[in-house]
C-alpha cells in the first residue's frame, strides 16, 4: 500500500501562474526543444521553430511519463519492505535467543558456583573431624 500511495502525482495542474522573465507573459507554454515554460512571445522570438505545448498538455503528459518510470521503483519499495520486516523479525528472534542462552549461562554458573560452595563446606568439615 505504502508504494502504491508514496509515489502518486496529483493528476490536477498545479494553479500556480509564473510570468516570463523578459516578457512579463504568462508562462503558459512549455518548450519541448529547451524543457523551459515559455511566453506566447517566446514563441515567435527566442523560441522560433521549437516544438513547444501547452504548459497544461506537457503537465499531464510527463507526469504519466513519470508515473509509469516510478513502477518499477514501486516494485522494489515493496520487496525492500518485506525484506527489512523479516529482517526485523529475525533481529527480535535472535536478540531473544540471545537472552535465553545468557539465562542459561547465569543458571549454570550459579549451579558450578553452588557445587564448588557445597565442596569447600565438605572438604572443611572433613578437615575439622580430621584434626
Amino acid at each position: 500500500e505504502v508504494a502504491r500511495t508514496a509515489f502518486q502525482l496529483p493528476s490536477i495542474k498545479p494553479e500556480v501562474t509564473m510570468n516570463c522573465s523578459s516578457h512579463d507573459k504568462p508562462l503558459e507554454i512549455y518548450c519541448e526543444t529547451c524543457h523551459d515554460l515559455i511566453c506566447h512571445n517566446c514563441t515567435v522570438r527566442i523560441h522560433k521553430g521549437h516544438e513547444y505545448d501547452l504548459v497544461s498538455d506537457t503537465y499531464d503528459k510527463h507526469r504519466q511519463i513519470i508515473e509509469s518510470s516510478l513502477e518499477p521503483v514501486k516494485e522494489q519499495i515493496v520487496v525492500v519492505t518485506e525484506a527489512v520486516t523479516t529482517l526485523t523479525q529475525r533481529e527480535e528472534e535472535i536478540t531473544h535467543q540471545g537472552e535465553t542462552v545468557k539465562e542459561k549461562i547465569r543458571v549454570m554458573i550459579k549451579q558450578i558456583i553452588d557445587r564448588l560452595l557445597q565442596t569447600e563446606r565438605k572438604l572443611t568439615e572433613d578437615v575439622d573431624l580430621a584434626v
